[in-house]
């Protein structure tokens, strides 16, 4: 899998504000259900999936979150980007109760569940290099944003 070609500018937010979790994952859901990325169930099933797997993580200078749901929900393969204007809570992945405050969100679509964990592994890679989450932070045009990560991430 090519994982330069996960993002893409129509799934990409920025500058967007949600006022809570379910709030950007409606958001979201609505963007991906529109471009034939997910299933009707894609926002059910990743508000579930949130609540019993927590997906936040502190990673050098940057709060950021890697929600998933289940392949049944997913027609496409796709990162969804999203860079929040307001930061809104998530629970740290590994607990059931501690909040951070998350602006930076990338949802992963994906088709074939043994592609899930290397992408997820190496955009955790990416978040541990202290220049990498500087320069994704300072971004404020989504093509840009979409240029970087695609060379980033091997495109």
């Amino acid at each position: 899998m090519e994982y330069a070609d996960l993002f893409q500018e129509e799934n990409t937010m920025m500058g967007q504000i949600a006022t809570n979790q379910q709030n950007f994952f409606s958001l979201a859901a609505t963007i991906l259900e529109d471009g034939g990325f997910v299933e009707r169930s894609f926002f059910r099933a990743i508000v579930e999936r949130e609540k019993a797997f927590p997906t936040g993580l502190m990673m050098n200078s940057i709060q950021i979150a890697i929600p998933h749901t289940d392949v049944c929900h997913v027609k496409k393969p796709f990162v969804f980007v999203s860079k929040l204007e307001e930061a809104i809570p998530f629970i740290q992945m590994g607990t059931t109760d501690k909040k951070i405050n998350v602006k930076m969100i990338f949802i992963l679509g994906i088709q074939e569940p043994q592609n899930q964990v290397p992408l997820l592994a190496k955009i955790m890679e990416k978040f541990g290099d202290e220049t990498f989450s500087k320069k994704l932070s300072g971004f404020h045009d989504k093509r840009e944003m979409v240029r970087f990560l695609k060379k980033q991430f091997g495109g």
